[in-house]
């Protein structure tokens, strides 16, 4: 009765994905969710860096892993750490830039 939960789900990971295209598109329009430069860029950089400590950690345990993962399971993590980890990638980016724009403001 022992069983542990594994802190790996699908769900997990196409949840950050989803955040990180949600803010993606939030910044692409400009909206009046994101009226200031600053809080924009704050927001986007610990978004990002949040979304990509999960693919970064699964990469770690794989890297120690023990035991063998078949190629089916293996292929799909990785895939889909993959896109979440680009999605991180592309929120920090957007929030740097956001963060540059803000600069270039105020002197």
């Amino acid at each position: 009765m022992d069983r542990r939960r594994s802190p790996w789900s699908i769900g997990l990971l196409l949840g950050l994905i989803l955040v990180g295209l949600i803010y993606s598109g939030i910044m692409y329009t400009r909206s009046a969710f994101a009226p200031d430069d600053w809080g924009a860029g704050t927001l986007g950089v610990l978004l990002g860096l949040f979304i990509c400590s999960r693919p970064a950690a699964y990469l770690l345990d794989l890297l120690y892993q023990t035991r063998y993962v078949g190629p089916p399971k293996l292929w799909i993590w990785v895939m889909l750490n993959f896109l979440a980890l680009l999605a991180g990638v592309i929120v920090v980016i957007l929030g740097v830039m956001q963060f540059t724009r803000a600069t270039a403001r105020h002197p």
